[in-house]
């Protein structure tokens, strides 16, 4: 991945502080020679009590209208029911982090790396297309805004 993203002049590597994220933003920061850090608003949505399980036990245990739930990846999930976060709240911890970012590294090319679901719907709701696998990436323009504007 480090050698696809070589071209790409990014100019510093945000991450999930989550494991897999943050191995991941090491790895190439250290290959590209670029400086990286790291930021909780890009983790994973929280499923809760959910959390752990497979979707065939999430599904036996709190019953068949898990599944949508389990399945969305990026449109309406909500985890609340079980002590998780509602996409709503996913993204806008995900738009906090990239206000952030942009303000304060206006004209600059950021790597954000972070995990599935939350990368689908901070996409998604910045009107891209969230199909987004594993090992891909996306390049999108945008422009710091303050929060609320339009």
């Amino acid at each position: 991945m480090a050698k696809v993203l070589s071209g790409l002049g990014i100019h510093l590597i945000v991450s999930s502080d989550l494991k897999r994220a943050s191995e991941t933003g090491d790895i190439i920061s250290a290959s590209l020679s670029v400086p990286s850090q790291l930021d909780t608003r890009l983790r994973e949505c929280s499923s809760g009590d959910v959390e752990g399980l497979t979707k065939e036990q999430a599904v036996e245990k709190y019953g068949p209208s898990m599944e949508s739930t389990w399945d969305d990846q990026y449109r309406a999930y909500d985890f609340r029911p079980f002590g998780g976060e509602h996409r709503d709240a996913v993204l806008a911890r995900h738009m906090q982090a990239l206000e952030t970012l942009t303000s304060e590294q206006p004209n600059k090319t950021l790597l954000l790396i972070g995990h599935g679901r939350g990368m689908r719907t901070l996409l998604a709701g910045l009107g891209h297309s969230p199909d987004l696998k594993r090992g891909e990436y996306r390049i999108i323009e945008y422009t710091h805004r303050k929060l609320g504007q339009a």
